[in-house]
């Protein structure tokens, strides 16, 4: 993954509304976060920005993902193209380039969707686990013990 570097973060306590822009080499991308009313007790604005940063993160990383599918799809239909001539060779030195160009760049979409998958799971794990958390650090234990 290319550099990504916060540049805002905000959290607005009398909304509830966390927000993260993030640089890329793809432009800015911006994540939000809304504390729901039954966390307000356990209100954080690091962990509100925090959610917001990876949703940041995550379009980002879609928008990784459509690039790359846009350029498959450029390519397979370049290759539609040439296989249509009759001078077509499968077995040439730039077919063979074309076809593990095409290769690479749907293990590269596969490789950003399942980071894609990971984030959100990471993200939707850390949103669930906050409140006991914070309770065993309340109560003095450490870990969940």
């Amino acid at each position: 993954m290319s550099k990504v570097k916060l540049i805002h973060s905000n959290f607005d306590p009398e909304t509830g509304i966390s927000t993260a822009t993030i640089r890329t080499d793809m432009g800015d991308f911006t994540g939000t976060s809304k504390l729901h009313e039954e966390d307000r007790s356990i209100s954080s604005n690091y962990a509100g920005c925090q959610y917001a940063e990876m949703r940041a993160v995550i379009k980002y990383m879609r928008k990784r993902v459509e690039v790359v599918t846009n350029q498959i799809k450029g390519l397979e239909n370049y290759q539609k193209v040439i296989k249509g001539k009759v001078s077509y060779n499968h077995n040439s030195m730039e077919s063979r380039t074309l076809r593990k160009h095409i290769y690479i760049l749907k293990k590269e979409k596969a490789n950003w969707q399942s980071k894609i998958y990971s984030l959100s799971n990471k993200l939707y794990t850390m949103m669930m686990t906050r409140d006991k958390i914070v309770e065993n650090i309340a109560n003095g234990n450490k870990r969940g013990e």
